[in-house]
């Protein structure tokens, strides 16, 4: 949306560019937050490293090369793999919440795979950066991509509100939703526009057996 990437496979980097406007002399937002969130969380192992940073005369950005991404892995994963992937998306974002950052449009076309398995969360353009007790400022509800889009996120949305608060919970649907995906093989929530997200969202939330609900309540005060 924001600009084009360059897979150079030979060299193994992949390259981000990223156009300044017309009469814009200074670096994108969302390129200078991706850039400080990778400089915050460099000891991370789940984030791609930066090789390079060049801002003339485009806006450019050099990462190590990924295999593919979870999107196009999905079908081919075997239950144990998709055990493992699953495992290490939940410790990256575990860790990336403890810092007080909200990816804010996790899904499976920005997880990389890496040839040896690896994962990797790649496009932070959109995080928010909250490490205030308890995430209560308002933030930009512009964010994630609808099938993977929290419910409070639509509503806002519906209801025209460009700033809100919300926490982390918002990624933790976003996980969710990609993990019914993997195990599934297709997207759980696929709509077409955003009054029919809501729509399935409340289909889906409101036919919940009580005793699910109740088994799921047991099972998270054990964990």
């Amino acid at each position: 949306s924001y600009g084009d990437v360059e897979l150079r496979k030979t060299e193994k980097i992949a390259i981000k560019k990223s156009k300044r406007k017309d009469g814009e002399p200074d670096v994108p937002q969302d390129m200078v937050k991706e850039i400080g969130i990778y400089r915050l969380l460099g000891e991370i192992s789940c984030l791609p490293k930066l090789f390079l940073i060049d801002l003339e005369p485009d806006i450019k950005l050099q990462f190590e090369l990924g295999a593919k991404t979870l999107e196009n892995a999905i079908p081919r994963l075997n239950y144990e793999q998709t055990v493992i992937i699953l495992f290490r998306l939940i410790k990256c974002m575990r860790s990336s919440a403890s810092q007080g950052i909200i990816h804010c449009d996790l899904k499976p076309g920005n997880c990389i795979i890496s040839q040896e398995g690896t994962v990797q969360i790649i496009d932070w353009g959109l995080a928010e950066i909250d490490q205030s007790k308890d995430q209560i400022r308002n933030k930009n509800t512009m964010v994630q991509t609808r099938w993977y889009r929290a419910p409070e996120i639509l509503v806002y949305q519906l209801l025209g509100r460009n700033l809100a608060r919300y926490s982390n919970k918002i990624d933790i649907w976003s996980l969710a939703c990609i993990a019914l995906e993997m195990f599934h093989n297709f997207p759980v929530f696929p709509e077409d526009s955003d009054i029919d997200q809501l729509r399935r969202y409340l289909r889906t939330l409101l036919f919940v057996p009580r005793d699910a609900v109740d088994t799921s309540r047991k099972m998270l005060k054990q964990a």
